[in-house]
């Protein structure tokens, strides 16, 4: 399977600057038959510069949709 962005929701809190050593923190949010949804933010030390929902669909390589194998859903949740 391959996995597709169906959607993002992004907000930008604050500018990052090139120098900056940034995180990223992600945290799964759903996982169901086909779709995967996942919480993601970008931070400077303590300060949230980006958070984003991003949403992931599963495809068939052919680009049909596919369902998440039981042990992919099992080692997201």
């Amino acid at each position: 399977i391959v996995f597709a962005v169906r959607r993002v929701e992004a907000d930008y809190l604050a500018p990052a600057r090139f120098d900056d050593v940034l995180s990223v923190e992600t945290d799964v949010r759903s996982v169901s038959g086909a779709r995967i949804v996942l919480g993601q933010d970008v931070l400077r030390g303590d300060a949230r510069l980006f958070r984003s929902v991003v949403t992931l669909v599963a495809l068939t390589d052919g680009g049909r949709p596919a369902r998440l194998p039981a042990d992919v859903r099992r080692s997201l949740t």
